[in-house]
């Protein structure tokens, strides 16, 4: 009795001891009853499995066949992507003389001729819109008379199509008329570069072998098959019978019977009954037939049927058993729970409810798991919306980060605009050498202020990854003196002795970004005055030449500051971090400049390294800090300083001697910018008129006409890009150019798209105002 319990009780509890049960006492199904109808089936059963079988032969021969026509699709598509062929198109002329037209020819079958090794590719043509023909492949045209109605029918097809690539099918060859080839062609264009459409040059004509196409229905072909190919209009490109080849199909053959649930229709060929399946191509809507003798079919159904029945009777009895027996105790369970899925996928299950379990077998644990499935699901979607809105508040204060940025650098540029453009103005003027000496001071104060300025912006580009170097070729000494003579100054006002120690050279002429150069320096130098009450600073530059053409620079900054304990020393270069947070009120500043130089130091493949206390001043009260940093970088080619950022000689250009008045429009609402530009643009001749509006900007555009409009983005009532749109519209060309304090990169994205044609940030400086006035000087100015 205890044995029958425990046998009793791991049935109960096993699935697959459950299935062996009911497998060997459920074998016992009545073959005698379904044998009467399973040869009946099976006749079916075989021709539905020739029919599958047959149809994925022809489904793979027709995938392989239109890999050929994509490929020579390919080819098309490379061919007239190729501008050189477009443009020599359109070099064409009536009055071309014959050396010309065989330069055009040479040029245009040198490129063709690289496309020419598909196996297959008979020839490709160019018809030009002048009519002439560029060729290469087999022989030329022969035969007038049949080469053009095949060409006006392929010209006519090509106007009419819907796609970019015509496929025309099969047609008589260019140069045989006897002969038969595949052909696509495609209307080759040139973008004309003033009106931005496109002008047709000429067709492109490929013409493909009818036999190479026909390869894999041919060569792999099987007794008591044959295949029929139709092109669109229904004419054959693969036959049974080869004189077909070119001409309409379906004049010779009748269908008998159908049978849709076979997949196959009964016809008449060539007198002979024979089976057709058929296959329309959604590539080119081609029609693919494969004919099967009833020969082949009888053979077929006799040899599977006898295999069939004896399967049909081994399993269909169990299967029915075994589906009946397991219908209540495995299917509706699965089914639920499949179903269950559904509508979590759909969203329409609550995932708080949990199924009941009344099993203890394997179905029993696939409801577990699937309760502790939704349960999981639960946790995740609370979580991710969790994530979404977290991710949402980042989003936005990210980007009211980039508008504060951008807002307070407008507001910053703008009256650092008026002090270096007037510093500029009064450069130019007659100065005492005193005068010009203070003036340059202006200038130079005024250039590192434009890079502090810059100094968040420039944090938050490098942090999200937005720096590019722009190296160019500049004075490396000359930098270096500029930044010695301008702290030299402020180090005497804090009364620090302030050593220089220079190169014995006078000038360096390197190839690297001179602004990232000098930010380095700048930073490192303004915090070495900062954090330095008494003693010294040294400004120290070493060159050294490790291989031709490059330089090693050594540049150390020391001070006599507060110093740098070890454990901070990493500390300061990063983000809005100091030595000492307390002293940011009395000393200053953002935090962000040594974590700006070490970043672009990274850029330029080097690192700042910090050495504190300073050993050349021992003094517990000052102990000072050592910041060096070694650069490897490319001697520029010319010695010659190409800077002429404060020069005072005006470009011969912009004497102000021109064949005609120049004009110009000043679209700007600061009083101080319009009288900086406008005084800037007299200095050069230039009349001016002043619009501080956008409707006044359009009244002076409706009087008069411009050589000049300068436009500032951010304007009253209309912005800069709205009003560019409407000058535009208004089918006025008048170069434009952009004036912004916002250096941000997408501000001058759309200003480009708006329709200017420059970008100038403030502050303006001349020799960048130079620049655009002589690009876009009128060309009768002399």
């Amino acid at each position: 009795m205890n044995l029958l319990n425990r046998i009793r009780e791991r049935i109960r509890n096993s699935l697959i001891n459950k299935f062996i049960l009911v497998f060997l006492f459920g074998g016992m199904v009545p073959v005698l009853i379904l044998s009467g109808w399973t040869a009946w089936v099976s006749h079916r059963a075989v021709n539905m499995y020739i029919s599958g079988s047959v149809y994925q032969i022809l489904k793979e021969k027709i995938n392989f066949s239109v890999l050929r026509l994509q490929e020579i699709e390919s080819l098309i598509a490379n061919i007239s992507g190729v501008e050189d062929i477009s443009t020599t198109l359109n070099q064409e002329s009536s009055q071309q003389s014959d050396y010309d037209k065989l330069r055009l020819q040479a040029k245009i079958g040198y490129i063709l001729n690289g496309y020419i090794n598909i196996e297959g590719l008979e020839s490709i043509d160019i018809i030009s819109t002048g009519g002439n023909r560029y060729h290469v492949g087999e022989s030329l045209v022969t035969d007038n008379q049949s080469y053009k109605p095949v060409l006006e029918r392929i010209l006519k097809e090509n106007h009419t199509a819907n796609s970019s690539i015509v496929w025309h099918g099969i047609l008589p060859r260019l140069d045989k008329s006897n002969q038969y080839s595949l052909l696509a062609s495609k209307e080759l264009v040139l973008i004309d570069p003033v009106t931005m459409t496109e002008k047709p040059v000429g067709i492109l004509i490929v013409q493909f072998s009818v036999n190479t196409f026909n390869s894999e229905f041919i060569s792999n072909k099987q007794d008591g098959f044959s295949y029929v190919i139709l092109d669109n209009k229904n004419n054959c490109i693969l036959s049974t019978l080869p004189r077909e080849i070119g001409k309409p199909f379906f004049s010779h053959h009748k269908i008998i019977k159908s049978n849709p649930k076979d997949n196959f229709v009964s016809v008449r060929l060539d007198n002979k009954e024979v089976y057709q399946l058929k296959f329309l191509s959604e590539f080119n809507h081609w029609t693919y037939y494969v004919f099967l003798s009833t020969a082949y079919m009888n053979n077929m159904t006799s040899e599977f049927t006898r295999g069939i029945i004896l399967i049909v009777v081994i399993f269909l009895s169990l299967t029915l058993l075994i589906n009946w027996t397991f219908l209540r105790y495995l299917l509706v369970p699965v089914k639920n729970i499949t179903k269950i899925f559904a509508e979590i996928s759909e969203n329409r299950y609550d995932l708080t409810k949990q199924l009941p379990n009344p099993h203890s077998d394997e179905i029993g644990d696939l409801i577990k798991w699937f309760n502790a499935f939704t349960t999981n699901l639960v946790d995740k979607e609370r979580y991710r919306a969790e994530l979404e809105v977290q991710k949402e508040l980042a989003e936005k204060a990210n980007h009211a980060k980039d508008i504060f940025l951008a807002n307070v650098s407008h507001e910053l540029r703008t009256p650092l605009n008026g002090v270096i453009s007037v510093a500029e103005l009064l450069n130019s003027t007659n100065l005492d050498v005193e005068q010009h000496k203070y003036t340059k001071m202006i200038l130079q104060s005024g250039e590192i202020l434009y890079s502090l300025i810059n100094q968040v912006l420039d944090f938050s580009k490098i942090s999200s990854d937005k720096t590019v170097l722009l190296p160019h070729d500049f004075d490396f000494i000359d930098l270096c003196d500029k930044l010695a003579n301008l702290y030299l100054v402020q180090s005497n006002i804090k009364k620090i002795a302030f050593n220089y120690q220079k190169p014995e050279q006078n000038s360096l002429f390197i190839h690297a970004d001179e602004m990232a150069l000098q930010k380095i320096m700048i930073n490192l130098l303004g915090n070495s005055l900062k954090f330095t009450t008494e003693g010294v600073i040294s400004f120290k530059v070493n060159l050294s030449y490790p291989s031709v053409g490059k330089v090693l620079i050594s540049i150390a900054i020391s001070d006599t500051g507060i110093g740098i304990p070890l454990e901070k020393q990493q500390v300061i270069f990063k983000a809005f971090e100091q030595v000492d947070n307390s002293l940011t009120k009395k000393q200053g500043g953002t935090g962000l400049g040594l974590a700006i130089a070490q970043k672009l130091a990274f850029l330029m493949d080097s690192r700042i390294n910090i050495q504190s206390p300073n050993p050349d001043f021992i003094n517990a009260v000052h102990p000072g800090s050592i910041f060096s940093l070694i650069l490897e970088l490319p001697l520029a080619e010319s010695n010659v300083n190409l800077d002429t950022t404060y020069t005072d000689v005006i470009h011969p250009l912009l004497s102000g001697k021109y064949s005609h008045p120049l004009t110009a429009l000043i679209v700007e609402d600061n009083l101080i910018n319009q009288a900086v530009l406008s005084a800037i643009l007299e200095k050069y001749n230039i009349t001016c008129d002043i619009a501080s509006e956008w409707e006044e900007c359009l009244s002076y555009l409706a009087k008069n006409t411009y050589n000049y409009i300068f436009m500032d983005i951010q304007m009253p009532g209309m912005t800069g890009f709205d009003l560019t749109v409407r000058i535009r519209d208004l089918k006025i060309v008048t170069p434009i150019i952009a004036l912004t304090g916002n250096a941000l990169k997408e501000v001058e994205e759309q200003a480009y798209q708006s329709g200017m044609n420059a970008f100038m940030f403030k502050p303006i400086r001349i020799s960048e105002l130079e620049r655009i006035l002589l690009q876009f000087l009128p060309k009768d100015q002399v």
